[in-house]
């Protein structure tokens, strides 16, 4: 009996049935459509046939729904079995196929890993096609050599000639790149002495050929460099380095120091006639001097930089002195009067002996924080308070602060573990971030001006110091710039107090950053790693 029978005719459920089916059937028909298309188009397909097998499952899937339509009339149950069973055979063999191609198709590479294999492939062609061309010029120089021995020696012996002139061909060009060389040239023997040295080496070191046949690498470096040198020997005889260069120092035969750079090669193999390492020396004193007045004249810059900022707090400082001077001056007086009655105050006059001491050593202190900050030492090493260190600062420019109308939120988080830094150089920077914060505020006059400085630990345990303004904010055009020498936004500004703060912070291992404040201003911060010290 037809199917409609089980649903006893009634309208609703038949039209239900049949749009349900009618519409997953017309659903199963398109996919595969839409499958066969892309095999047909995409032609470069790793497994064609999977596609194809599942639009056919896919396809016969469908028409199971389509038959159950039709069996809502018509009782063709034996047709509606063989589809069925088509369907499960198809079904069986797609999920085979699929199972069987799915080590093939996970061990495809992604497609980041083809770009990754193109970028690779093609710089091996950048590569390979720069040594052709230097495999061109190379043959091109050679033939015109060969070409110009073999001119000179038309009277030789037919028979030696192709050889000797290949021989003094080569010979000419080894020994001409070996005399002429402006840069050491040295080959070592097995006993570690010079086989073999050029012009340039004995001029650099001072030594003759003859000489120098009797010396090695060891005998003419620096006694505090001896034993990185015996090291590179051994390496490069172990065959552990290749093609690096060292830089060391060596005594001239006047006992005049210079720095050079050594790029030592592999040890000569036993095929060669000429055994040993052979090494290129060149001379960098002259580089070594310019680092060293690079490094002096950026100490001095940023002192500079320092006793701009002081002269800038001048009446801060001024004030910071006279405070304690006038309470000296006035206690003074005091003691005179308590001393003029009868009998004299003795206990009046020892208080105020008391505060005119405890007046004096704050003034001291002021004048030593001064000093500290202006004075030109090198970088000292030792156990900084960063809470402290920044309390000093803020302190220092308490005036500077009450004169622009800029209030001050310290939320300095207690306990902070101290760590080994240069505390001259870290005040500076946060002297540096304060005044630029001050003047960031100067053109402020709608809203507070509150400069926030905050300190705290970061989820890895290292130091975080903020100094956040409410001025004019940074600009977006100038935010990847502000950090470079001599870039500055203020008509007078030298450009160098972020640039050096940024040395200072990166020499003690940290980072030194800038960003807009919420809502507005600019937030500087800083991190200090709690046991990395200060690099040299």
């Amino acid at each position: 009996m037809p199917h409609g029978m089980c649903f006893l005719w009634q309208p609703e459920l038949i039209a239900l049935h049949v749009v349900s089916d009618s519409l997953i059937a017309l659903a199963y028909y398109s996919i595969p459509i839409a499958l066969i298309y892309f095999v047909l188009k995409r032609t470069d397909l790793a497994f064609p046939s999977i596609f194809v097998l599942t639009g056919l499952f896919i396809l016969a899937c469908g028409t199971t729904h389509a038959m159950s339509v039709w069996t809502l009339w018509y009782p063709d149950y034996r047709v509606d079995g063989g589809i069925k069973a088509v369907t499960a055979l198809l079904s069986i063999g797609t999920g085979v196929a699929i199972w069987k191609v799915m080590p093939l198709a996970l061990a495809l590479p992604s497609t980041a890993q083809l770009e990754r294999a193109n970028q690779l492939l093609g710089e091996e062609i950048g590569q390979r096609q720069r040594a052709e061309a230097a495999l061109r010029e190379a043959n091109a120089e050679l033939e015109q050599r060969v070409a110009a021995r073999t001119a000179d020696l038309q009277d030789e012996v037919v028979r030696r000639r192709n050889t000797e002139a290949t021989l003094r061909a080569s010979e000419e060009r080894w020994r001409s790149m070996f005399e002429a060389s402006a840069v050491g040239i040295a080959v070592l023997d097995q006993q570690h002495h010079f086989a073999a040295t050029n012009e340039a080496l004995q001029k650099m070191v001072g030594y003759s050929g003859e000489e120098m046949q009797s010396l090695g690498p060891l005998d003419i470096t620096h006694q505090d460099d001896r034993e990185a040198t015996q090291k590179l020997i051994e390496d490069v005889l172990n065959g552990k380095r290749q093609d690096l260069p060292t830089e060391t120092r060596y005594r001239r035969k006047d006992n005049k120091v210079i720095w050079v750079r050594v790029s030592a090669a592999r040890a000569l193999n036993s095929s060669s006639s000429l055994q040993g390492i052979p090494a290129i020396i060149e001379d960098i004193t002259e580089r070594k001097s310019a680092e060293v007045a690079w490094h002096d004249a950026r100490d001095a810059l940023s002192r500079a930089t320092r006793l701009t900022i002081m002269g800038e707090l001048s009446a801060s400082i001024a004030h910071e002195v006279n405070q304690p001077l006038a309470a000296i001056i006035t206690n003074g007086q005091a003691c005179e009067r308590f001393l003029g009655f009868s009998p004299p105050d003795l206990d009046e006059v020892k208080d105020a002996v008391g505060e005119i001491v405890r007046d004096g050593r704050r003034a001291s202190e002021v004048l030593k924080r001064i000093r500290a900050m202006s004075k030109n030492t090198a970088p000292e090493r030792g156990l900084v308070d960063v809470n402290h260190a920044i309390a000093e600062v803020l302190a220092l420019t308490r005036d500077e602060l009450q004169r622009h109308r800029v209030a001050v939120q310290a939320d300095l988080r207690s306990k902070l573990p101290t760590i080994m830094a240069d505390r001259v150089q870290l005040q500076q920077v946060v002297l540096n971030l304060v005044m630029n914060g001050i003047d960031a505020m100067r053109a402020v006059t709608d809203r507070p001006r509150i400069l926030t400085v905050r300190s705290q630990l970061n989820d890895q345990g290292n130091i975080v110091v903020n100094v956040a303004d409410s001025g004019v904010g940074l600009d977006p055009a100038n935010r990847d710039r502000i950090f470079e020498s001599f870039f500055t936004t203020k008509p007078e500004g030298m450009g160098m107090g972020l640039a050096i703060s940024n040395t200072i912070i990166e020499a003690h291992h940290g980072r030194l950053w800038a960003e807009s404040g919420s809502p507005f201003g600019a937030v500087f911060g800083f991190t200090l790693p709690l046991a990395a010290g200060v690099s040299p």
